[in-house]
């Protein structure tokens, strides 16, 4: 495909809580429809996105992937499910053909059912799970000690490098996320069900001020 204009900037937005949709403009902005593996190559920037629970990836029949939200499904608080948070890895490869850098971004929310055995009946709300010390950012996912970044007070986790043109990376980003205390009793037991996506940006190296409207001086 023939672009009239450079590419300045890819943003991948995967699982968004609102429908998905792919978009190429003069600044080659992505929404991909597809799931893990993420691949998007538009000359500039290949993107793949992988999601897994210890080696159990996410794909469009995971049982833990909403096809009509496009999110990820994720139980917060048992430890022997599939899908527990502690078991959750996040991963990115990518190549760019010009100096680039990149950040991301995790949006989470967290549901707390509790079902009632005699009525048997269901009550559900949604819940804050505090940060843990281990959690470096606004939310209970771990970022690996592998990883190098910085980030903000809007969420986003920056890797501090920049990428060479031509290379291709391979970053562990998350690994795990930390677990809310869910309660079993006489009369109930508790169900934690947490619902992910994942935004993920990346830009021309000597542009990252200009589009991420942030301070030249944010890498220094």
């Amino acid at each position: 495909m023939k672009y009239i204009s450079k590419k300045i900037i890819v943003t991948v937005i995967i699982f968004s809580l609102s429908a998905l949709l792919l978009t190429i403009s003069s600044f080659a902005w992505y929404r991909s429809q597809r799931v893990l593996p993420i691949i998007l190559e538009n000359g500039e920037f290949d993107v793949v996105l992988k999601v897994d629970f210890d080696g159990l990836e996410v794909g469009l029949n995971s049982p833990y992937y909403d096809n009509q939200k496009k999110i990820i499904i994720i139980d917060g608080g048992d430890s022997s499910a599939p899908n527990y948070i502690g078991k959750l890895n996040i991963s990115v490869e990518v190549t760019s053909s010009i100096a680039s850098r990149f950040r991301l971004r995790l949006q989470d929310e967290w549901q707390l059912f509790r079902h009632y055995y005699q009525s048997n009946t269901t009550v559900s709300s949604v819940i804050y799970h505090e940060r843990t010390p281990e959690g470096p950012i606004d939310n209970p996912f771990i970022v690996d000690s592998g990883f190098s970044y910085l980030s903000d007070n809007n969420g986003y986790i920056y890797y501090d490098n920049i990428l060479i043109p031509n290379v291709a990376y391979e970053f562990k980003i998350i690994d795990r996320g930390t677990r809310y205390n869910v309660r079993e009793t006489d009369n109930y037991y508790e169900e934690c069900i947490v619902h992910l996506d994942f935004y993920f940006d990346i830009v021309q190296a000597n542009r990252f001020s200009e589009r991420w409207q942030i301070s030249e001086t944010f890498f220094n």
